[in-house]
């Protein structure tokens, strides 16, 4: 929640040092189908006497011609009354608004998250910062690094020019990631972990006193909340070179900081490599399995809380614990297709999948792939009221029917429905 106090000492207009440039290359040109809505929110800004700047990484991707959906809007002053005013002004839609002081415009294709202007302080290392309503000064002043604390004004007359106090268009220019100022990621370790994230994904890297505050840095996890940490694990799974940032985290210390149990092996590596060949895309929760596939029970729970998981990432680690001990029954030439679906149906999918990758045995590969490609997807064509046509009893034996029905397709015993008719009727005359 924005505490609408005074401002901290030592934060102040005077003492940023900030002078606008013209944007360093054409407006209309940079922001493309953007230009627009941008043109427009900026005229009704005027007409409300509301400052309205595009920032952080809305400016950086535009700079790198990356594409982008979502436009980043900074307001200076009550954010919710702002976006409600704009809103009306150009017809858009709100949506979301947050007890953060965030508020989400809808105008077409386009989404616009407006926020406001604001400084922190954070009153010791990895908490969350203490809010002020600010300006745009200090709003820049507080981002994480240099790439993301730019600006453009856009408003009329003004429309266009570029804020760079932290020289971030040269960093852009030289595929640097680099901290505003040397605590940075003490007050926020889970900023060495966003440093990663765009080292891979824009293809940058640390300058190497960014590098030397991150190594320092990563002690100060043990102060950051599990749901934090989470989150930010999130953002860097659904990447599409995950593999790489996990190796990055380990190489700089994060995940032995994070959990000293957690370590990004070369296997591990491997299999991610080896899932996106084989499944065609990376999925999220991949990267969940293959860092519970090398831990103990023990060092599992403790990786469940943590993150404090719930929901699919708290199954995933359990079940590939589970298949873990069980996958090397597979390796046996004598057990039955039936068999193989007993001990993978229920796990979770991705859990299933990283064991494909992680063994060994082509017998074992090849049984996992089994399930994966067809065994998980047969059912019987019978169905409950066709068994109590036939003479089943009603209640929990037509269940065990049904599954005995499908543990004998899968064997190959039966395949038709007229097979599963003849089948259900010898059994009920053996009884």
């Amino acid at each position: 929640m924005i505490d609408r106090g005074i401002m901290p000492e030592g934060f102040s207009e005077s003492n940023f040092g900030m002078s606008p440039n013209n944007f360093p290359q054409n407006s209309e040109e940079l922001f493309g189908f953007h230009a627009s809505v941008l043109r427009s929110l900026g005229d009704a800004a005027q007409q409300e006497s509301i400052s309205l700047y595009l920032v952080g990484g809305s400016v950086r991707d535009l700079l790198l011609k990356r594409s982008i959906r979502d436009l980043d809007l900074v307001t200076e002053g009550d954010v919710t009354k702002n976006s409600m005013l704009l809103a009306q002004a150009i017809g858009a839609q709100i949506g979301h608004i947050s007890q953060f002081g965030t508020v989400k415009l809808y105008t077409g294709e386009t989404v616009i998250d407006m926020a406001s202007a604001r400084l922190e302080r954070y009153p010791f290392p990895g908490s969350l910062p203490k809010v002020w309503q600010g300006d745009i000064q200090n709003d820049l002043k507080r981002r994480d690094f240099t790439i993301n604390a730019m600006a453009v004004d856009l408003v009329p007359g003004r429309f266009g020019e570029f804020l760079d106090p932290f020289n971030g268009m040269n960093d852009l220019n030289a595929s640097v990631v680099r901290i505003l100022h040397s605590r940075s990621f003490i007050d926020d370790p889970t900023r060495i972990l966003r440093a990663i994230r765009y080292e891979t994904k824009l293809g940058f890297s640390m300058d190497s006193q960014t590098k030397a505050h991150a190594v320092n840095g990563v002690r100060f996890f043990d102060s950051v909340s599990g749901d934090r940490i989470r989150r930010e694990f999130e953002r860097i799974f659904c990447e599409s070179h995950s593999e790489l940032m996990i190796n990055r985290m380990d190489d700089l210390g994060a995940l032995n900081a994070i959990l000293p149990c957690l370590k990004w092996s070369g296997s591990m590596h491997l299999a991610s490599d080896l899932l996106r060949k084989k499944f065609g895309s990376s999925d999220p929760l991949h990267p969940v399995a293959l860092l519970a596939s090398e831990l103990s029970k023990e060092a599992s729970d403790s990786f469940i809380n943590r993150l404090n998981m719930a929901g699919i990432w708290h199954r995933i680690v359990l079940d590939t614990i589970v298949l873990r001990d069980h996958v090397n029954c597979l390796d046996d030439q004598n057990v039955p297709n039936s068999r193989v679906y007993q001990i993978l149906n229920g796990l979770a999918i991705p859990a299933v999948e990283c064991w494909s990758v992680l063994v060994q045995s082509p017998r074992i590969i090849g049984r996992i792939t089994e399930f994966l490609d067809r065994l998980r997807y047969i059912k019987p064509m019978l169905k409950g009221n066709d068994l109590i046509n036939l003479g089943v009893p009603k209640g929990p034996d037509i269940g065990r029917m049904l599954d005995d029905i499908l543990l004998a397709r899968m064997d190959g015993f039966i395949s038709s429905l007229a097979e599963e008719e003849c089948w259900v009727k010898a059994k009920l005359n053996r009884k």
